[in-house]
């Protein structure tokens, strides 16, 4: 390997670190069909559903403050991963987790370079 591919390796060894150990404690979960299934992601997916629909909003999921919401983008999010997933939960939260990842790399990379 070259010496670049080695030290870059070496200066991100703790966040890839991070990224594997979430993510396989992610998917265990997931493979083992012991993915926790609450009141909160079922209220997201029947709205994701609605959204498939067409049943459109623009008020998206409560916040803990009463009559406080946050934008419907989310909403939106998982409509779309359902589709690309075909309605199947496993590769929906899959996909949910790695996109989101990725946006924040990509948000915080932009925001760091400001500075």
């Amino acid at each position: 390997m070259s010496e670049k591919v080695l030290s870059f390796l070496k200066k991100y060894s703790i966040l890839f670190s991070i990224i594997l150990i979430g993510t396989v404690s992610r998917l265990h979960g997931v493979i083992n069909g012991t993915f926790g299934f609450t009141h909160d992601q079922g209220r997201d997916l029947l709205a994701a559903d609605s959204i498939s629909k067409g049943d459109l909003t623009l008020i998206g999921p409560t916040t803990g403050l009463a009559g406080l919401f946050h934008g419907p983008l989310w909403y939106y999010l998982l409509a779309f991963l359902s589709f690309l997933g075909q309605g199947k939960r496993g590769v929906r939260f899959v996909d949910d987790e790695s996109l989101l990842r990725e946006a924040l790399h990509h948000l915080g990379h932009r925001w760091l370079a400001q500075f």
